[in-house]
């Protein structure tokens, strides 16, 4: 909308459909003004893939150096 509610306040997706259903029209949920542009942030979707990906990378490289560990220690036993 014409207003600042863009810089305000965010709401998920679902919600926002959900009000305009209970609402029956397109309002901005704020001012309650007729002309206002949903924009989607995805800020927190693109962090949230960055930590999936390093749990990932550090799962693999975890399971990589124990099946190096496990074949060292294979041919060389401890002794004691």
């Amino acid at each position: 909308c014409v207003c600042m509610c863009a810089l305000i306040f965010v709401l998920v997706p679902v919600c926002l459909k959900n009000f305009e259903r209970f609402a029956c029209k397109v309002v901005c949920p704020i001012c309650r003004c007729k002309d206002y542009e949903i924009k989607p942030i995805r800020d927190g979707a693109k962090v949230y893939k960055q930590l999936c990906i390093i749990k990932i990378q550090a799962t693999w490289r975890g399971y990589q150096a124990r099946l190096k560990f496990e074949a060292l220690r294979a041919r060389n036993p401890p002794t004691h």
